[in-house]
């Protein structure tokens, strides 16, 4: 028993006794709660399962590459339920977003050169034809036209720009819109970030 001289020293040393539970660690309600949050964000990222979207405490939506599910997963860190939709013009949009509270909607929107970067960088990473047209300028800058013109037409959404925002400053810019209008539901607070 090699375990127990050292144990004994120990106990000794630090004033304290063994519990005899080795591994123990200490789980509460928030911390499964926080858990709950991301298991729910991660199952309903990139629009799948709209059924289950009443569920969420907000939705993102936003074109490709905008930052629509590292801004989920981050707030979700937080205590949030999040689902999150991509926009993309001609598809249509499922009834369950606009079934969903319109003020708990937030709209991602970024400098066509700078997304055309990111996708671009994508492209690559991918291997994916260079003369895919999803990463050029034209193609992005008709995308976030799109995009304006839906969220002209459902003004209670929250429109956000992240072209010079990271993930966390766009979380506390939506915790103090969410705590502003009274409809931050979980314990995360802009300070928590």
């Amino acid at each position: 028993d090699l375990w127990s001289p050292l144990l004994s020293k120990l106990e000794l040393y630090l004033d304290s006794k063994v519990s005899g539970l080795p591994g123990k660690t200490l789980v509460d309600d928030k911390y499964m709660q926080i858990i709950d949050c991301i298991e729910y964000t991660r199952t309903l990222d990139d629009g799948v399962l709209p059924n289950r979207w009443k569920e969420a405490d907000l939705m993102i939506v936003g074109p490709s590459r905008s930052g629509k599910t590292p801004l989920a997963f981050f707030m979700a860190q937080r205590g949030f339920k999040v689902a999150n939709f991509p926009l993309v013009p001609g598809d249509s949009l499922p009834k369950q977003l606009f079934e969903f509270p319109q003020d708990h909607v937030f709209a991602l929107t970024i400098d066509a050169r700078k997304l055309s970067n990111i996708r671009n960088n994508r492209v690559k990473t991918l291997k994916m034809s260079s003369s895919a047209s999803y990463a050029t300028v034209d193609k992005v800058r008709n995308e976030l036209n799109w995009c304006r013109k839906l969220y002209t037409e459902n003004p209670r959404w929250t429109v956000m720009d992240t072209t010079d925002s990271g993930v966390e400053e766009t979380c506390a810019r939506i915790l103090m819109i969410l705590e502003d209008a009274g409809l931050q539901k979980r314990t995360a607070s802009p300070s928590a970030i």
